[in-house]
């Protein structure tokens, strides 16, 4: 079959193509599938389909969007390839364009990649103000068959809150479902492997010692501001630190890494063993530098990792 010349997606303000979906598609590839439909939408003047997954190619004159492995897709042998979990490919074949990706999330990346690298669209920031949609009432784009890798594997920005924040993040391509990705591991954790629960009454030397007193949270529920950090000097808890690393592992073979992220606040342990690893009169912007006790309790966590599960 000869490559068709342009991909047609509406004709003088009538939609020509349809979205399709899996049968089996869940929240991330409907609300993907949604967010093109609403654009298309504004630059059409009218909203196209959403079609059914009944494992046929798009009809003459008409053309066909297809999110995910859909029936058509899977016929065809169609997967994303090794974009890799968070990279999707867009392929056209024939009158149909296929958006696959590593994961739902990757699919939902690909289906915004569309939007802004071939139809124009700009999600410049959050809200109605920042975003920049071209109405074309007559709208093709030429065949396409591209693979994008993120050059930043795990993409977050924390300074936005609220819908519209979450809506510009997904638009943007920014990680989200973080809890699916294989190295997620990151951020505020330590608070998780020290339970107040668990440790609190039988070994507070683990938690940290601020004038002359540990600190421990009342309870488990409390804000992972409030628990300080552990003890990273003391030897018990840089071997529960190692077993809880060890036991994710074992569980989530497939994980990347495991968050040693400090939790949030400055409450640093002041006892002696802790304080000996510190730079005595290193500052930053008024403030003590803890990096070296730091990096010699993560440090000793990642060598006995490497003996246990290297790479």
């Amino acid at each position: 079959m000869a490559p068709y010349k342009s991909f047609i997606l509406a004709r003088e303000g009538i939609p020509k193509t349809a979205i399709v979906l899996p049968r089996e598609a869940g929240e991330i590839l409907r609300t993907a599938a949604l967010d093109l439909q609403a654009m298309l939408e504004r630059i059409i003047g009218q909203a196209p389909p959403l079609g059914a997954d009944g494992g046929t190619r798009a009809a003459p004159g008409s053309t066909a969007i297809h999110l995910g492995a859909t029936t058509c897709a899977r016929s065809l042998e169609l997967d994303a390839g090794a974009v890799g979990v968070e990279g999707y490919r867009l392929a056209t074949v024939g009158r149909d364009l296929f958006i696959l990706g590593g994961s739902d999330c990757a699919t939902s990346y690909g289906v915004y990649g569309l939007l802004e690298d071939h139809l124009g669209v700009r999600f410049f920031m959050p809200g109605e103000c920042g975003t920049d949609i071209p109405v074309q009432t007559t709208l093709r784009i030429a065949p396409i068959n591209e693979e994008k890798r993120p050059h930043f594997l795990h993409r977050i920005f924390s300074g936005i809150a609220g819908l519209e924040g979450s809506r510009w993040e997904r638009h943007n391509r920014v990680s989200h479902q973080r809890a699916q990705l294989p190295y997620a591991g990151f951020h505020h954790a330590l608070y998780r492997i020290f339970p107040v629960g668990r440790y609190g009454q039988t070994h507070p030397e683990y938690y940290a010692l601020i004038d002359g007193q540990r600190h421990i949270p009342a309870s488990d529920a409390d804000s992972n501001a409030l628990f300080g950090q552990p003890c990273t000097s003391n030897p018990a808890v840089v071997d529960i630190t190692i077993q809880a690393a060890r036991r994710y592992f074992d569980a989530n073979p497939e994980a990347h890494c495991f968050s040693l992220g400090m939790n949030d606040n400055v409450d640093f342990c002041q006892c002696e063993h802790c304080r000996a690893l510190d730079v005595s009169g290193w500052t930053f912007r008024d403030r003590p530098v803890y990096s070296d006790r730091w990096f010699t309790y993560i440090n000793a966590v990642a060598r006995a990792l490497q003996a246990t599960h290297p790479g």
